[in-house]
């Protein structure tokens, strides 16, 4: 079902799926670096209160 109908929604929308595509993956990335800051931070006080 889906393969019928990718090419008639992928010729059109292509720029819109790349542009998509780029915004969903730098969220991601900014989700990973703020889980990565917490991270550090939740380290840094458990080593320093040891």
């Amino acid at each position: 079902m889906f393969k019928k109908k990718q090419p008639v929604i992928a010729e059109p929308d292509t720029m819109n799926g790349d542009i998509f595509l780029s915004i969903a993956v730098a969220f991601l990335a900014i989700i990973a670096v703020n889980v990565v800051i917490k991270l550090v931070q939740f380290l840094k006080r458990t080593f320093a209160s040891k």
